[in-house]
């Protein structure tokens, strides 16, 4: 998905190998076996429900076995499936991935991928924010000059500029339990969205259960409003991160605000030079996934019941979007960190 970042020096400035992890082909397929036992414990009998999972959780099922499927079929459920059969006797085989389809439960995995970022984002997110508090703590009281459509415009403090910084990130810290409430969710349709006459609530309940999410007690196969509500909160932390990297970038050039960096950016024709790299990897990181919401609202698109083309846009998308996002958090904190001064002489009070 995120394909660039397997070369190792770019995935030092723009990967995020913790959250890459939590959408690799190995994490998908572990979340897919307990999707698929989740199900047998809703629809089949306690007994028969156990032995399924015991099967499912120690079937010999590769993800180079669900990659020759994913050539064959588009998806990997149905490679998926076949494995799960042959692990199990005959007579079991009407309870394994029954009436789900394969959108339930790759949907359900990229939900459960979600639950396990949010922690992480809230985490990084606090981080940020403290180093922000630092820099203010110890710098604030610092002159600068504010600046107004690329004008010097009157003296300001530090302080003025990084509460500025820091107040989108609160507001995203505090909107981020509501988000990955309603991410808390599983995918639930059957083959055409309807469930069916003999897929009921308890089943979805349960189903649900199983896996610590809530069930809709409806489909959303073609509804794919959640997902850009949450790849619009990824776009918009790391805009508002991005924001901060400009401001560095540009304070560093101008000898007024007397800021200056500690560590790394050296460049190999200008040894004088200390280039802020940090910032301008916030920059970019900002504008790939302002570009990369756009195909997430291109994805909405969902013709009729279930649709092939802008689910796998959602693929290629909402995952290197979290990455993306992961990478801003931890470099922003670490650019703070690297500022040594702001500001040439305190305001006289």
């Amino acid at each position: 998905m995120n394909s660039i970042l397997e070369n190792p020096w770019m995935n030092a400035l723009f990967g995020d190998p913790e959250v890459a992890a939590l959408f690799s082909a190995e994490t998908s397929l572990r979340q897919m076996l307990k999707i698929e036992a989740a199900w047998t414990h809703a629809i089949a009998p306690a007994q028969v429900a156990a032995r399924l999972e015991m099967a499912f959780m120690h079937s010999d099922v590769t993800v180079a076995d669900l990659t020759a499927g994913m050539a064959q079929d588009g998806v990997p459920i149905p490679a998926l499936v076949r494995h799960l059969k042959q692990s199990v006797a005959p007579a079991d085989h009407a309870f394994v991935h029954s009436g789900l389809t394969s959108q339930d439960v790759i949907d359900t995995s990229l939900m459960m991928g979600l639950q396990a970022l949010f922690p992480i984002l809230e985490m990084r997110l606090n981080n940020l924010i403290a180093a922000l508090n630092a820099l203010s703590d110890r710098d604030g009281a610092n002159e600068i000059m504010a600046v107004t459509r690329m004008q010097p415009a009157l003296a300001i403090t530090a302080a003025d500029r990084i509460t500025t910084w820091r107040r989108p990130l609160e507001d995203l810290l505090r909107q981020l339990p509501a988000l990955a409430e309603r991410c808390a969710i599983v995918q639930l349709g059957g083959p055409v969205g309807t469930r069916g006459p003999k897929m009921t609530d308890t089943m979805g309940r349960n189903f649900a259960a199983f896996l610590g999410l809530r069930d809709l007690g409806y489909a959303w196969h073609n509804d794919r409003t959640i997902l850009a509500e949450a790849a619009a909160f990824l776009a918009r932390m790391t805009g508002a991160i991005g924001k901060i990297g400009q401001d560095i970038a540009m304070m560093a050039l101008n000898s007024q605000d007397a800021l200056t960096l500690t560590g790394g950016g050296g460049s190999s024709a200008m040894p004088h030079k200390q280039n802020p790299v940090r910032a301008e990897i916030l920059i970019t990181l900002a504008r790939r996934n302002a570009g990369d919401l756009a195909q997430m609202h291109h994805a909405l698109t969902h013709e009729f019941e279930r649709s092939g083309s802008a689910w796998m846009l959602e693929w290629l998308t909402l995952p290197a979007m979290a990455e993306t996002c992961g990478c801003s958090l931890i470099t922003g904190a670490k650019l703070i960190e690297q500022i040594t001064s702001i500001g040439a002489h305190a305001v006289a009070k």
